[in-house]
C-alpha cells in the first residue's frame, strides 16, 4: 500500500511525444471554424519587422549573384533589426533578437565584416543584447549535418530569438537545388520551424545564370531553385550590380505578401538603386528610385564608341541637333557614317535611354546616365 501511495505522489503528468501529437493531428484533420467566429477572435495580422521586407514568423528571400553584396546586406539587415534602426528608409518599429547563421566564410572573415559595418554604429548596447552569430566549429560537416535540425535545436535552447538570417540555402545545407520536390519539402520543414518557434526567417539565395544584357530586368524566375523557392517566400528582395557603375546596386522587391502602409502602398516591383560601401563601411545607403532601368544591364565595354559619342555630345549646348551628332560622328576615329549615327541616335533614345528626344530633330543627354558613366570611369 505504501508503494502505491508513493507511486501516486511521484507520478508525473503524461506528455505526448511530438510524433504522437502529429499522429493525433493527422487523425482529427484540420481545425475549422466559422469565419464570423474567427473574426470575433480579433487575431491581428502578423506585425511587421521590416517594412515591405519581413513580418513576424515570415519568410524572406534575399537573392543575388556572387559578389553583388547580398551577404553584406544580410548583415546590415541583422544590425538594423537588432537595433530598431530603419533599413535604407524602410521602417523597423522595434529592436528584436537576431541570429546570423552562415557557412560560406571562416569565423574571422564574418567577424571582420561586422567590425567594419558596426564601426560608426551608435547603438552598441542594443547590438550586444540582440545580435548573435553562430560560430563554425572544426567538427562541422555540411555534407552530413541536417542544418534545419540544428536550427530547431538552437531555437529550442534560445526561445527568445525573433529573426534568423541564414546564408545561404545552397552552401549551408545539403539541399539539391536542381530537384524541385526536394527543395519544396525542405522549405516546408523550414516554414514549420518558423511557426513552431515564432521565428521570422531571411534566407539568402543565388540567381541562376542570366544573360542580363538581353533580359534587362530582374524577375522571380531568375532565382535558383525556381518556383518552389519563390513560392515559399512571403517577400523577395533581388539585387544586381549596375553595368554602368560597380558601386551602384539595383534593388527590386519582386514579392510583398503583406502591406502595412496605411494607404495600401508598397515598393513592390519599384525600380530602385542603392549605393554600396561609399564610406568604406561595407554598408548600403541612399536608396532611390532608379530611372532608365534597362540601361544598367548593358556592359559599358560593349559600347565604348557609343560612350565616347555621348560624352562628346554632352559638351554641346543642350538640346543638340542631328547635325551636331553628325559632326561628332565625323570627328571620331574611326569616322562614324551618317547611317550609323542615325541608328545610334535611335537606339540611344530607346531602349538604352542614354539620350532624350526633346522634339523633332532635337535631343539632349540624359545627365543621370552620364553621371553613372563618369563616376564608374573615375
Amino acid at each position: 500500500m505504501d508503494k502505491t501511495i508513493e507511486a501516486i505522489q511521484n507520478a508525473k503528468q503524461f506528455e505526448p511525444s511530438q510524433e504522437q501529437i502529429e499522429k493525433r493531428n493527422e487523425e482529427k484533420g484540420y481545425t475549422i471554424m466559422k469565419v464570423l467566429d474567427a473574426i470575433k477572435l480579433n487575431i491581428p495580422k502578423p506585425p511587421m519587422i521590416v517594412e515591405d521586407i519581413l513580418n513576424e514568423k515570415g519568410n524572406t528571400l534575399l537573392v543575388a549573384e556572387d559578389n553583388v553584396g547580398k551577404s553584406m546586406m544580410g548583415n546590415q539587415l541583422g544590425i538594423c533589426i537588432a537595433t530598431g534602426q530603419d533599413f535604407l528608409g524602410y521602417k523597423v518599429p522595434e529592436p528584436r533578437r537576431v541570429l546570423m547563421v552562415q557557412h560560406e566564410m571562416e569565423n574571422g572573415e564574418q567577424i571582420n565584416r561586422f567590425q567594419t559595418q558596426l564601426s560608426n554604429n551608435e547603438n552598441m548596447d542594443l547590438v550586444y543584447d540582440n545580435l548573435e552569430m553562430q560560430m563554425i566549429q572544426e567538427s562541422d560537416n555540411l555534407a552530413i549535418t541536417d542544418q534545419f535540425e540544428m536550427l530547431g535545436k538552437t531555437f529550442n535552447n534560445n526561445p527568445d530569438i525573433d529573426v534568423c538570417i541564414f546564408d545561404n540555402i545552397g552552401m549551408s545545407t545539403n539541399v539539391e537545388m536542381s530537384k524541385p520536390d526536394i527543395i519544396r519539402n525542405e522549405l516546408k520543414r523550414l516554414k514549420t520551424l518558423c511557426r513552431q518557434h515564432n521565428v521570422a526567417f531571411i534566407l539568402l539565395a543565388h540567381h541562376i545564370k542570366v544573360e542580363w544584357w538581353k533580359i534587362m530586368d530582374i524577375t522571380k524566375n531568375q532565382i535558383q531553385g525556381g518556383k518552389p523557392v519563390s513560392d515559399w517566400a512571403d517577400n523577395i528582395i533581388q539585387l544586381h550590380t549596375s553595368s554602368l557603375n560597380p558601386d551602384l546596386v539595383l534593388m527590386k522587391l519582386t514579392k510583398i505578401r503583406s502591406i502595412h502602409n496605411d494607404d495600401g502602398v508598397s515598393t513592390k516591383n519599384l525600380h530602385q538603386g542603392v549605393w554600396f560601401n561609399q564610406n568604406k563601411d561595407l554598408l548600403f545607403d541612399k536608396r532611390f528610385t532608379l530611372n532608365n532601368w534597362a540601361m544598367h544591364f548593358k556592359a559599358l565595354d560593349k559600347y565604348e564608341q557609343e560612350t565616347e559619342f555621348v560624352k562628346e555630345l554632352a559638351t554641346y549646348p543642350q538640346p543638340f541637333t542631328r547635325t551636331d551628332a553628325l559632326n561628332v560622328g565625323a570627328k571620331m576615329e574611326p569616322e562614324i557614317s551618317t547611317a550609323t549615327t542615325d541608328r545610334w541616335l535611335k537606339k540611344l533614345v530607346k531602349p538604352m535611354g542614354w539620350i532624350k528626344k526633346e522634339k523633332h530633330g532635337q535631343f539632349s543627354i540624359n545627365q543621370e546616365v552620364l553621371d553613372y558613366i563618369q563616376v564608374s570611369q573615375e
